[in-house]
């Protein structure tokens, strides 16, 4: 009987006897060792070709597309757009993308935009919490417009409230618009306005529910000048602003104007508020006592006369007493 390990060992010896034989035929070159046998099994195998010369290898390459430069930056948008994709970004409540697209409008940006971009920046900060940050922001849109008025008065209360705080304070470019009158024109009046004042904007309605009309006015002196179109009562508010159209000062609101109306004419005064009058009655007591005073004296019997008479004489000098 045939041991077993007898077996086993030639199992062993059989499949070590099969793994050489494998590995001998994948090494051996393919059958017909020839040019177009090579072509035959390179376009299968994805293999480039082999080139005999360093100049045929250079005209049989593909040629490699030229580098593409650099991507340049796009320009920046004019701060006007910008200003127009922060609000669409906030009306879409994206407040990341509209602080950074107004966070890069900085002081060389035109005041009256700058003033906006605080406005928006602020606004956003208080919308998230942030007062203590957006305080400073307003102290310097005031400074710049003391007479600054939200865009959008329709914002939460812990955004209003902030800046009508900070509107109330006195700020170092603020004006105190004063209304007076002009000459003898009951209609003609001034509104006094100093400071870096370059015009005045005057807006007047003529009932509750008229509209406000722009009224025209002329800036001399610190005054503007402005005429009332007829004599009935007018609702009015001011507005002072300085050469990059900040507003600086304001007098009367849309909601609370001021009322102007033309004044009385002037009334005739009586015989009795006339100058000439009481002239004439003095000039006539004073005659009257001057009369009186000759008429008195004239009525009066003359005094007793002591009177001496001295006649000379050759002989005797004597004298002659009544």
């Amino acid at each position: 009987m045939t041991k077993p390990w007898f077996f086993a060992g030639g199992l062993l010896f059989g499949a070590a006897v099969l793994c050489c034989g494998a590995a001998l035929a994948r090494e051996a070159p393919p059958k017909g060792d020839s040019p177009a046998a090579r072509e035959a099994v390179e376009p299968k195998t994805g293999s480039k070709a082999p080139v005999d010369s360093p100049a045929e290898e250079g005209k049989s390459a593909t040629p490699s597309p030229p580098a593409s430069p650099p991507t340049a930056r796009p320009p920046a948008l004019p701060v006007a757009e910008r200003l127009a994709v922060a609000r669409q970004a906030v009306e879409e409540l994206r407040y990341d993308d509209a602080l950074a697209t107004v966070s890069g409008i900085g002081p060389d940006a035109p005041p009256k935009q700058r003033v906006q971009a605080l406005e928006l920046r602020a606004a956003i900060l208080l919308i998230r919490g942030r007062s203590v940050v957006a305080q400073s922001l307003l102290e310097e849109l005031f400074f710049l417009a003391p007479a600054f008025r939200l865009s959008d008065p329709s914002l939460p209360p812990r955004v209003t409230k902030m800046f009508e705080e900070e509107a109330a304070r006195p700020h170092k470019r603020g004006v105190v618009l004063e209304l007076e009158a002009v000459g003898t024109d009951v209609r003609r009046f001034a509104l006094r306005a100093g400071g870096a004042t370059a015009r005045v904007t005057l807006a007047c309605r003529a009932g509750a529910r008229a509209p406000y009309l722009p009224m025209a006015t002329r800036l001399e002196r610190g005054r503007a000048e402005f005429r009332l179109p007829n004599a009935g009562l007018f609702h009015c508010h001011a507005v002072a602003f300085d050469r990059d159209g900040l507003p600086l000062g304001r007098f009367g609101t849309t909601r609370a104007p001021f009322v102007l109306r033309s004044r009385p004419p002037p009334v005739a005064p009586t015989l009795t508020e006339r100058w000439w009058f009481w002239t004439a009655v003095s000039g006539v007591v004073v005659s009257a006592v001057v009369v009186s005073a000759v008429v008195l004296t004239a009525q009066e019997p003359p005094p007793d006369a002591d009177i001496t008479v001295q006649i000379p004489s050759s002989t005797t000098a004597s004298l002659v007493r009544w």
